[in-house]
């Protein structure tokens, strides 16, 4: 295999690419399959979990036609290309050879019968939807899965496509993150896929084009633009998401409510945060409806006690939450008014800003 490629497109390649690749895998695993013939170049890469195959149009030159397996320092090494143009040169299966300008390096290549031999399934349910549609409702929602991949349910994304609409939602067990979107499907499509959470943010690495989604045994997926053209699929979890119903119906029994402007309320947790002592402080809530509503927190160093400027109705509550939590959920909504229900005092609170932002519940801390 011997081909000419322009630099920009090969490290865009290697970019794409890169996210799908695993950083702990060993051997051919570890690098990346390219693949040169008359139809043109392609970059493939996989992390076990998920695997994805960028396709280069308009390359550059194809001088001979052929296959290898590189190491992942190929990406350094394009990385540092400061010429328009690079050589990639695979002569013999055990060594290639990568130019550009008067720089020359050698690169020991892997054995390509040790490369998982990859196919996408594109043969059950589907949809489309623009790429930055779906980038937004996943973002939307994958902050809330656990970082933790002991309990595997928890740290996914839970996805439903009911006819037209397109449900995601993830949980780590002490908050709950939902929300949907609409996407070009028949009236009666339907399946279930649940992804970690991880795997699925690569979708941001896609073209800014309608991205096709395909529910079989694993989530497949594929999108193009006048450069690219990437498919890519994630093996889906063994596992059972939990059922959350009855604590999404919960909110129509809550009658306290707070309405205040994001800005304003992330502002006044930010300041709160300045006596943090660790990752998961707790930040306290005094809501009363006579217009004295505060946030505080405390810590050894010292505490903070701000008045909200914001609207309450309903029966004086107090409650505590846990400081990141509430941060995640303002930083990843709207800039409209934040709408906060409450029921008790330790039962879980709703959080709501733009129509398309979602829904999302955090647990209270207890205190004492």
């Amino acid at each position: 295999m011997k081909i000419k490629i322009n630099t920009k497109k090969m490290k865009k390649a290697l970019d794409i690419a890169e996210r799908f690749r695993s950083g702990t895998a060993g051997g051919a695993m570890s690098g990346f399959l390219i693949e040169a013939d008359a139809s043109g170049l392609a970059v493939t890469a996989t992390g076990g979990e998920a695997f994805a195959k960028v396709s280069v149009k308009d390359a550059g030159c194809i001088i001979t036609e052929g296959s290898a397996v590189f190491p992942a320092k190929l990406r350094a090494v394009v990385n540092s290309c400061d010429a328009e143009y690079i050589t990639i040169d695979a002569p013999e299966p055990a060594m290639a050879m990568v130019k550009f300008n008067r720089s020359k390096f050698k690169l020991a290549l892997f054995s390509k019968l040790d490369y998982p031999r990859i196919s996408f399934d594109m043969s059950d349910v589907s949809f489309a939807a623009p790429s930055e549609k779906m980038t937004k409702l996943i973002k939307s929602v994958a902050f809330a899965a656990s970082k933790k991949e002991s309990i595997p349910a928890l740290s996914a994304v839970n996805l439903t496509l009911c006819g037209r609409t397109l449900n995601a939602e993830a949980t780590d067990g002490y908050r709950i993150a939902v929300n949907k979107a609409e996407v070009d499907a028949s009236d009666d499509a339907s399946g279930v896929a649940l992804v970690q959470a991880k795997a699925l943010e690569n979708l941001c690495c896609f073209p800014k084009s309608v991205i096709s989604f395909y529910m079989s045994r694993n989530l497949c997926f594929t999108g193009e633009d006048e450069e690219f053209a990437v498919t890519a699929e994630i093996r889906t979890v063994n596992a059972t998401f939990p059922n959350f119903d009855s604590i999404m119906n919960a909110e129509k029994m809550c009658n306290k409510k707070l309405v205040i402007k994001k800005n304003k309320f992330l502002s006044a947790i930010d300041r709160a945060s300045l006596f943090a002592d660790g990752d998961h402080h707790v930040v306290t809530l005094n809501l009363s409806s006579n217009e004295n509503c505060k946030i505080s927190s405390q810590a050894e160093i010292g505490s903070s006690d701000e008045n909200l400027d914001g609207s309450f109705s309903g029966d004086d509550i107090t409650c505590s939450f846990d400081l990141q939590y509430m941060k995640d959920v303002l930083k990843h909504t709207g800039s409209g008014d934040v709408k906060v229900s409450f029921g008790e005092e330790l039962r879980p609170a709703f959080f709501h800003v733009d129509s398309d932002s979602g829904k999302y519940v955090i647990l209270p801390v207890r205190t004492c």
